[in-house]
């Protein structure tokens, strides 16, 4: 059996089997392996949710029903979903006069792809 360190910065090891070669891994080594999977899925699905939300809510703006609260378009946006945030925001051309999307939306995008950047740079994600 080959031990060998782990490639994440956390120093844990894995095993290669002779017999099937297969990797066993610590679970908190997988998830941070697949790290970059991860958060590029959260992205993809809050920010392609926030922008459903937005589209949503200019078509029932549209036709005046009941509307999505301001609150859960900005909540979606800071919580991983600022670039289909800011997307719907032209998109659909909604929101864009509200001085407060103005600036936390794109605000949201800014810091979540400032984090992104510094955890690539930082190596923990292999791009």
């Amino acid at each position: 059996m080959i031990s060998s360190s782990c490639e994440a910065t956390h120093g844990c090891t894995f095993y290669i089997r002779p017999q099937n070669t297969l990797l066993t891994f610590h679970p908190i080594c997988a998830i941070l392996h697949n790290m970059e999977t991860i958060l590029l899925g959260v992205m993809l699905v809050m920010s392609l949710i926030t922008f459903i939300l937005f589209g949503v809510d200019k078509w029932k703006a549209v036709r005046q029903r009941w509307r999505v609260p301001e609150a859960t378009l900005l909540w979606c946006s800071f919580l991983m979903g600022g670039l289909g945030g800011l997307l719907g925001m032209f998109a659909f051309h909604h929101k864009i006069r509200k001085t407060k999307f103005r600036v936390l939306v794109p605000l949201f995008t800014l810091m979540q792809l400032a984090i992104f950047g510094y955890i690539a740079w930082k190596g923990w994600l292999k791009l």
